[in-house]
């Protein structure tokens, strides 16, 4: 699949990798305030050095602009990068169905392909997006936290290689039991617009045959059962 898809995020390589370097440094930059904050509280404060509480103040204050501006940076190359794609995607996608034959359309369904052209895609382009971020930011601040508690506290830094296993273990739980729910949601989803797009076509014959009470139920149950899937 990364191979399919690749192709569609090359165009945005430079801005993937200004992300990646974004989101990694805001996570540097906010585990070092606490290690000035520290130093406040542990020579400041102590010895009553004013001067010296107001140098790492103002360093506090520094990096926290710095890691602010990371922030940004790293939401800026992101939302380029993940909208980009999406549009790439898209435009693949609309221009590979029109190459379909009758055959394909009545197999895969008018709402399926509406679904994979505006839902999946959705999906996809936030999936980069947040990969760029959260899976880059959490693995970052996971090693440098770990690498500062070392530093600071051989024996209180055990604690995380205590809870890493039941971290993983706990991970592959959820993901395990909410992968079928995802396939759950997209069929609700290509069930709702099935309905959406059946009522628009045949728009007439509804009001012809006064079925408006019956489509509607229609309409609120799968729109309840997309719903209920998404809670869940």
């Amino acid at each position: 699949m990364t191979k399919q898809l690749w192709p569609h995020a090359r165009p945005y390589a430079p801005w993937i990798l200004a992300g990646v370097a974004c989101s990694a440094m805001e996570a540097v930059f906010e585990l070092l305030i606490p290690l000035v904050m520290s130093d406040i509280v542990d020579v400041g404060i102590a010895n009553a050095d004013q001067s010296y509480i107001l140098r790492k103040g103002g360093l506090m204050v520094a990096l926290a602009v710095a890691s602010l501006c990371f922030g940004l940076g790293a939401a800026v190359t992101s939302s380029v990068a993940g909208m980009g794609f999406g549009a790439n995607l898209r435009r693949a996608e609309f221009d590979h169905i029109q190459t379909f034959a009758f055959s394909n359309i009545e197999r895969f369904s008018t709402a399926s392909l509406v679904t994979r052209l505006t839902n999946d895609v959705h999906n996809l382009q936030m999936s980069l997006m947040m990969s760029m971020r959260l899976m880059v930011r959490a693995p970052v601040m996971l090693v440098a936290a770990l690498f500062f508690s070392i530093r600071i506290s051989y024996r209180l830094s055990s604690v995380f290689l205590a809870a890493l296993p039941l971290l993983a273990v706990v991970v592959v739980i959820l993901l395990a039991a909410t992968g079928p729910l995802f396939r759950s949601l997209q069929e609700k989803t290509d069930a709702l617009n099935l309905v959406v797009q059946e009522n628009l076509a045949g728009v007439r014959v509804v009001k012809s045959f006064v079925r408006e009470d019956r489509e509607r139920e229609k309409f609120a149950e799968r729109n309840d059962d997309l719903k209920n899937t998404s809670l869940r």
